[in-house]
C-alpha cells in the first residue's frame, strides 16, 4: 500500500507538472506577446523617425542652397537697381536740360539732323531703361519665388518636428508599457513559481494517513495539511483550522480558483473541510479518519462552497 501511494505521488507530480507547465506557458506567452507588440511599435516608430530625419536633412540642405541663391540674387538686385536708378536719371536729365536752354536760331538742315539724333538717342535710352526695369522685375520675382520655397520648406520642417515629437512620445509610452509588463511578468512568475511549489509539496504528501488534529509531517487532518504546506513552502501562516484559513486571502468562486488556492466546504464561518486546488478540476486533501492524503475530483454531488486565493 505504501509503495502504491509513493507511486501515485510520483506519477501525480509528473502529471501535475505537465499540466501546470502548459497553463504557465500560456500565461507567460501572453506577456511575451504583449511585450513583442510594444517592441514592434517601437521599431516602427524608430523607422519613421529615421525617415523623418532623412527628410529634414534634405530640407535643411535645400534651405541652405536657397538662402545662398537669395544672397547672390540680392547682390545682383542691388546692382541692377543702382543701374536702373542711373538710367532713370540719365533719361530724365536731358529732357529737363533741354527745356531750360534758350532757343538758338538754326538753319533748317542742322535743326533736322539734331532732332533726328536726339530722337534716336531718346529711344535708345528708353529701350535700355525698359530692359533694365524688366531685369529688376525678374530678379525680384526670382527672390519672391525662392522666399516662398524657403517658407514652404520651413513649414514642412516644423510639421516634421511635430511628427517627431509624436513618434518619440509613442516610443516613450511603449517603453513604459514594456517596463510595466515585465514587472507584471516578474510578479506573475514569482507567484506562479510559488504555486508550483505549493502543489508539488502537496503531491509529496500523498499517501500519508489522516489523523484528526495532526499538523504533519507524517500525518495530517485537512486544515493541518494546508497549514503545513503554506508554512513550510510559502512561509505564510494561515491558521491551524478551517475558519481562520477562510480569511487568509481573497474569497473567490471555485470556478476562479488557480493551483495552490484553498477550496472550502460549508458556510463561511463554519466550514468543515478544506483542500488545495491543483488545476484541471482536481484537488489534494486529507479526507477523514481511515483515509490518506489523496487527489480527488470536483463533483456536483460534493461541490465545495467557495475558494480563497491566499497568493492573489
Amino acid at each position: 500500500m505504501q509503495k502504491k501511494n509513493i507511486l501515485m505521488a510520483t506519477l501525480g507530480g509528473v502529471l501535475f507538472g505537465f499540466s501546470l507547465m502548459t497553463t504557465t506557458t500560456v500565461k507567460a506567452d501572453s506577456f511575451d506577446e504583449a511585450i513583442s507588440q510594444e517592441q514592434t511599435t517601437i521599431t516602427q516608430a524608430n523607422t519613421a523617425l529615421t525617415q523623418l530625419a532623412t527628410e529634414q536633412a534634405a530640407n535643411t540642405t535645400q534651405v541652405l542652397t536657397y538662402n545662398q541663391q537669395l544672397k547672390s540674387l540680392g547682390l545682383d538686385l542691388t546692382q541692377e537697381e543702382k543701374q536702373l536708378n542711373n538710367l532713370q536719371t540719365a533719361v530724365v536729365a536731358p529732357v529737363t536740360t533741354n527745356a531750360t536752354l534758350p532757343q538758338q536760331p538754326l538753319v533748317a538742315s542742322t535743326f533736322s539732323l539734331t532732332a533726328t539724333n536726339s530722337a534716336t538717342t531718346e529711344k535708345d535710352d528708353e529701350a535700355e531703361l525698359a530692359a533694365e526695369e524688366a531685369k529688376v522685375a525678374q530678379l525680384r520675382q526670382q527672390i519672391a519665388d525662392l522666399q516662398k520655397e524657403v517658407s514652404s520648406l520651413n513649414a514642412a520642417t516644423a510639421q516634421k518636428e511635430q511628427s517627431k515629437a509624436s513618434y518619440q512620445a509613442t516610443i516613450a509610452a511603449a517603453n513604459a508599457k514594456i517596463a510595466d509588463l515585465k514587472a507584471q511578468q516578474a510578479a506573475y512568475n514569482s507567484e506562479q513559481g510559488l504555486r508550483n511549489r505549493l502543489v508539488s509539496g502537496a503531491y509529496a504528501q500523498l499517501g500519508k494517513p489522516y489523523v484528526w488534529g495532526a499538523q504533519g509531517p507524517s500525518s495530517f487532518d485537512c486544515s493541518g495539511l494546508m497549514n503545513y504546506l503554506y508554512t513550510n513552502v510559502a512561509g505564510l501562516s494561515i491558521g491551524s483550522w478551517t475558519v481562520p484559513q477562510e480569511t487568509s486571502g481573497t474569497k473567490i468562486a471555485v470556478s476562479a480558483a488557480e493551483p495552490g488556492d484553498l477550496i472550502f466546504w460549508g458556510s463561511a464561518g463554519s466550514t468543515y473541510h478544506v483542500a488545495m486546488y491543483i488545476g484541471d478540476g482536481q484537488y489534494i486533501h486529507a479526507p477523514h479518519t481511515g483515509d490518506v492524503v489523496k487527489v480527488s475530483s470536483l463533483s456536483s454531488s460534493n461541490a465545495p462552497s467557495f475558494a480563497v486565493s491566499v497568493l492573489g
